[in-house]
């Protein structure tokens, strides 16, 4: 009976790409002196590189995704994948994998220079003032100027607007939002609704007869006043609104409830009563629900009769869930403020990273680096020092070692013949002429065995060795 192969996987995580190069090189050595070893046995570098970017952005720009994808497939031998993010909203993430460090930076520039939004920093008055209300209508007249690439969102987190779309129309789009917003002539001014349940709901939100004005609308629960940001024509269109609201209220309401029965926000009799459940006293649904979705998120929300803060589980019953998830996300922001040497969001994902000794660790993709220039770590060394390294590095690379004309990886000759056999891909190839591939399938820069070159070696270059392997030697 025929034994099944068995196959072992083992993933080893390296503090830095040096590291991971050497264990590579020497373990390659070590499976492949086993006496009696049959086939050849070889490891090489799974490194990977993650984009975040929104799902509807991605359907915007997705012709332009597909031709990246297609030369880093055929040009650049890298592997991209695309999955939609379950449980994450509007995100997606656009996966890059590579044999080698050089395969990735050159998929990784291609893709970075296409998905990187345009962002607007927005001092926090202006970030409050663009509403969902104006950022369709700023896309809507880009549209109308045939921006028709351009997605268009807002980062509550950072404060930013930002971009997305191909290069050329991005910047221009964005240059031309910056304008909207700066030209923006909102007038604010307030109303004064007595009672306020008139223009409120059952289920907390405003009366749909106010949701068509165009403008941002907010609330002043304690002075009983609503606030418009608008032209004056919606505000004075809103204000005949709100009387009539008013008007029809109060000519259906009931007489006159006893302390007891009230609503101490509304001060009217409790509709659809909901029981705090810390201290059990009864407030209108609509009330209290519209109360906590338009509180500041640095505020508490408490009981009006007897100022127990409301538990987290009322919290999620009574808001909206974008609302709570808006709100805990700024309460995280501040508590990051306050805590900013322990924790800060990741620059490729964009999700939580932890702090610890200057190097940050994103605790969802899990890429390290350090946390003040946000390159790779450089235990040490100053982010100075580590940048004129690299600069070092990268100088001695190009006068030194040679890319595989198959998988790029660079490869540094240090003794022997011209024959070379990567160690990545497994590719044979002349070391005479691999600086001279440009994209060619001959035999001397692409072979499964050595015999070609070795023949290719005594026909063009008169042997195997050349005057030049002394340098080496």
């Amino acid at each position: 009976m025929e034994k099944k192969k068995q196959q072992a996987i083992a993933m080893v995580r390296y503090e830095n790409q040096n590291s991971t190069d050497e264990a590579i090189e020497k373990l390659n050595e070590r499976l492949n002196a086993f006496t009696g070893a049959v086939g050849y046995f070889y490891l090489r570098a799974d490194l990977r590189e993650d984009y975040f970017i929104p799902t509807s952005a991605y359907k915007i720009m997705k012709k332009d995704i597909d031709v990246a994808c297609t030369i880093a497939k055929t040009r650049m031998n890298c592997s991209v994948t695309y999955k939609e993010l379950s449980g994450k909203g509007n995100s997606s993430v656009i996966r890059l994998r590579a044999s080698s460090q050089r395969i990735l930076n050159q998929a990784t520039d291609l893709f970075k220079n296409l998905l990187t939004p345009a962002v607007l920093t927005l001092p926090w008055y202006q970030f409050k003032t663009m509403t969902d209300k104006k950022l369709t209508f700023a896309k809507n007249t880009l549209a109308q100027e045939h921006y028709n690439q351009i997605f268009i969102s807002k980062d509550t987190r950072t404060k930013t607007i930002k971009v997305y779309g191909p290069k050329y129309e991005r910047e221009e789009a964005a240059r031309r939002l910056q304008n909207f917003i700066k030209d923006d002539n909102s007038i604010k001014k307030e109303i004064k609704v007595d009672p306020l349940k008139a223009i409120i709901q059952k289920n907390g939100e405003l009366s749909e007869s106010l949701k068509k004005f165009k403008g941002e609308i907010s609330i002043d629960i304690k002075r009983s006043c609503i606030q418009f940001l608008s032209t004056n024509t919606e505000f004075e269109e809103l204000k005949r609104t709100i009387d009539q609201l008013t008007q029809e209220y109060k000519a259906q309401k009931k007489p006159n409830a006893t302390i007891d029965d009230q609503c101490l926000i509304c001060f009217c009799e409790v509709e659809e009563a909901y029981r705090i459940s810390a201290c059990d006293h009864v407030f209108c649904s609509g009330c209290i629900k519209f109360q906590f979705d338009t509180m500041a998120a640095d505020q508490s929300i408490s009981c009006c009769k007897c100022k127990t803060e409301l538990p987290l589980q009322d919290m999620r019953l009574l808001s909206h869930p974008e609302k709570f998830a808006e709100k805990c996300e700024i309460s995280l922001n501040r508590y990051l403020l306050q805590n900013i040497g322990m924790y800060k969001y990741c620059h490729k994902c964009n999700q939580l990273a932890r702090i610890i000794n200057g190097e940050a660790e994103c605790l969802t993709c899990h890429k390290t680096y350090c946390s003040f220039c946000d390159h790779d770590s450089h235990p040490g060394m100053s982010c100075e020092d580590a940048k004129s390294g690299n600069r070092e590095f990268e100088a001695w690379k190009k006068m030194f070692t040679r890319p595989c004309p198959n998988c790029k990886v660079p490869i540094e000759k240090n003794q022997g013949c011209n024959h070379m056999t990567c160690a990545s891909c497994q590719n044979h190839f002349c070391w005479l002429c691999a600086d001279k591939h440009k994209g060619e399938n001959e035999p001397r820069f692409r072979s499964t065995s050595s015999q070609p070159i070795y023949a290719h070696l005594n026909q063009i270059h008169g042997g195997i060795s050349t005057e030049e392997d002394l340098l080496y030697d």
